[in-house]
């Protein structure tokens, strides 16, 4: 009698973690398992083959099948994730079906959280999670492709009342905005205003919000000659502390350095040129170059 065919996806690992300033570099070289984490909080580095990544909050990055990689928490604001590690011929499959296989990082993801969730709840001793995970990462890699290649298709079944509380969104970047104010206004539930219109545009109205102002932060801290403490009123936050804060968090600059750089502070898309801090502090250890800190070579989470 022959034994049965093994079945072609295998859910190996799944887990939530997080990290801090001690948490050393993980490095593999040619891995042999798919590693899928999301960021639920905090930012990270990516470097897998021969690109870089400055990871945030609602991201979603892949460790693919044979990658050469490296990865570790800001230590200005550690992260904390969610992450399944995976294997098999329809695992593969499926990556290639839904053109996954040359990406990396997907940011602003916050929709893909509730598969990982789900991941998180499974059994790990059921006889059928091998199955039950291949039906959840088959429609997990086709909402990652819904949001890379379509991501006008939700938006256009959007409900008006949802359409309209955008519009009120993309006005209110300089001035006060109460979601729960205009949801009543408007005849609208606040819950289902926030799962609307996450489902319609991949965030909450709130991240959007905050998104709208970050960038028109950016825009002032350039072009204007406004003070700090006065873009910060510009933009309704509470204080000019509270301002920096954000946008430190946000871009890895203060709004001071910021402006005086003149270009964006996002992060570049190779490590030449890239700071990174190494430790909390008054002075601060500076890497620059191609390689990553040499702060350690083993997997604080033991999952392989």
């Amino acid at each position: 009698m022959t034994s049965p065919t093994p079945f072609p996806f295998r859910l190996l690992s799944f887990a939530r973690v997080s990290s801090d300033i001690h948490t050393p570099v993980i490095r593999r070289q040619n891995a042999s398992r798919c590693v899928v984490e999301y960021v639920i909080r905090g930012r990270g580095y990516l470097a897998i083959d021969g690109h870089s990544f400055h990871a945030e909050t609602g991201s979603v990055y892949f460790l693919h099948l044979g990658s050469t990689h490296a990865y570790w928490p800001d230590p200005e604001d550690p992260w904390e994730k969610l992450f399944f590690v995976a294997d098999g011929p329809l695992l593969e499959e499926l990556i290639r079906a839904y053109r996954l296989s040359d990406v990396y990082y997907i940011p602003s993801a916050e929709e893909l959280l509730p598969y990982f969730e789900t991941f998180l709840r499974f059994n790990s001793w059921s006889p059928c999670l091998h199955e039950h995970a291949a039906v959840i990462f088959h429609q997990f890699a086709a909402a990652c492709s819904e949001l890379l290649y379509h991501p006008g298709e939700r938006s256009k079944h959007c409900p008006e009342k949802i359409r309209n509380l955008k519009t009120v969104l993309d006005r209110s970047s300089e001035q006060k905005f109460i979601l729960e104010t205009h949801c009543r206004s408007a005849g609208l539930s606040t819950a289902y205003a926030i799962r609307a219109f996450r489902q319609a545009f991949g965030v909450t109205p709130k991240e959007y919000l905050l998104r709208l102002r970050l960038e028109k932060a950016k825009q002032l801290l350039l072009y204007s000659a406004l003070s700090i403490k006065e873009i910060a009123s510009t933009l309704d936050f509470f204080d000019q502390y509270h301002f920096s804060r954000f946008f430190r968090m946000r871009t890895g600059y203060s709004p001071t350095a910021y402006r005086e750089s003149g270009r964006s502070a996002d992060f570049p898309e190779t490590w030449e040129n890239r700071s990174v801090p190494l430790k909390k502090g008054g002075s601060r250890d500076i890497v620059r170059g191609n390689t990553p800190p040499e702060t350690g070579e083993t997997d604080p989470c033991a999952i392989f």
